[in-house]
């Protein structure tokens, strides 16, 4: 008769009760009245700022577009910005793109108001050069981008992918950028990726606000360097991850909803969630990277293969120093695979885990291969007994585990 188990840690909660407690702050009345001025004055120039910043006005009526200030030009259905500044792009241009040359220092800011864009023959919205593109979402609208072009096959992925520098590559998404990027605002983007990736940055990808819809052959958000999320809502379909970077991903806070067909969310380097609330409805793993971080957050997950996977190699092929790391944050998974996977070390000191487990003996719901340390926090794991790993004899809570 096959066997199920249970485990369950719980780190004392008077303990985490008597740790909490509220500090004092003091001060006196002539550094509030210094910190209010410094405030006063820096509200001031920023408001400075933006009161003699000039935008350039891009209206589209859908076979042509017209510009109203510097910076900008069309060529038939390619609008060509070539200085800093601030664009306004507003109405809808089918066959259109944007094409961003300004040169490596220059900053440019795209607003969408109430903007459509579509493409079957190439990306529609392109940065070749600039020190940091920035695209805000004008309060209230609703936007979209369209990358109407055939799936790619292995050979056009290959072309396009990540191993070299040309700028003559594959501009492989609905949102191509080779600088840093910048995803901000208060209205709303639909963004379908039918070549391969939704939004692609070579550079850092950053996503601090907006609604978004994000739909792709290969992976929805792809930050080369770097990918980080500090806010925004997301609705994402992806054939492959919905979120990648070849660095470090971290979500802070935002409001994740993904279905994918690899990876939820991949980094090869680490993977932090410090808050936020992330669900996953569908997947191979949830979350992978060589060190995963989970300190804060709601995160859901129901995968085929394992929940949480820490692995990966090393670039110049050294040992990898893989681990996953729970101090926080709830946990719920109901998986296929592995419930948490470390090809490395285990580290529990807070948290809420539970594990729905596989259903065969091939996997646990807790796998790994170096330590595993529970000091705190609480583990709910059950699933089949034939790889069953429990924790070292070193941890400090205390470990029930029930056989059935």
């Amino acid at each position: 008769m096959r066997r199920k188990n249970v485990s369950l840690a719980a780190a004392t909660l008077g303990l985490a009760l008597a740790m909490a407690g509220c500090g004092n702050i003091k001060g006196t009345a002539a550094a509030d009245q210094t910190k209010r001025t410094a405030e006063a004055a820096e509200n001031t120039a920023l408001t400075s700022e933006k009161s003699n910043e000039t935008e350039t006005v891009i209206s589209a009526d859908g076979e042509s577009a017209v510009v109203d200030g510097d910076g900008a030009s069309v060529d038939g259905k390619t609008i060509t910005i070539e200085k800093a500044g601030t664009y306004r792009l507003k109405g809808s241009l089918t066959e259109g793109e944007i094409l961003i040359k300004a040169g490596d220092s220059a900053s440019v800011k795209l607003i969408l108001d109430g903007f459509t864009i579509t493409n079957s023959s190439d990306a529609p919205i392109v940065c070749e050069s600039a020190g940091k593109l920035t695209i805000e979402l004008s309060d209230g609208t609703e936007n979209k981008i369209s990358d109407l072009r055939s799936a790619a096959s292995d050979s056009d992925e290959n072309e396009s992918g990540e191993e070299g520098d040309s700028s003559e590559e594959e501009k492989d998404a609905a949102v191509y950028s080779e600088s840093d990027l910048l995803l901000t605002g208060t209205g709303s983007l639909s963004v379908e990726g039918g070549y391969e990736d939704a939004v692609h940055s070579k550079g850092e990808l950053t996503v601090e606000s907006g609604s978004y819809t994000l739909t792709a052959s290969h992976d929805a958000l792809n930050g080369k360097t770097a990918l980080t999320v500090t806010g925004g809502s997301f609705a994402i379909t992806a054939a492959e991850d919905a979120l990648h970077s070849k660095g470090d991903l971290e979500v802070s806070d935002g409001s994740l909803t993904i279905s994918a067909g690899d990876d939820a969310l991949h980094s090869d380097k680490a993977l932090t969630v410090k808050g936020g609330t992330i669900s996953i409805s569908q997947c191979n793993e949830g979350l992978e990277g060589m060190t995963v971080n989970v300190s804060g957050g709601e995160i859901t997950v129901n995968s085929s293969d394992d929940a949480v996977n820490g692995s990966g190699e090393t670039e110049d092929g050294t040992e990898a120093k893989i681990s996953v790391n729970i101090s926080g944050g709830s946990l719920k998974i109901v998986t296929g695979g592995d419930g948490i996977d470390s090809n490395g070390d285990l580290n529990i000191s807070g948290g809420t885990i539970i594990i729905d487990g596989p259903g065969d003996d091939g996997n646990a719901p807790i796998d790994y291969d170096g330590s595993a340390v529970i000091t705190g926090g609480t583990v709910l794991a059950s699933g089949m007994s034939g790889m069953f790993q429990s924790f070292d004899e070193s941890s400090s809570t205390q470990l029930v585990i029930v056989y059935y």
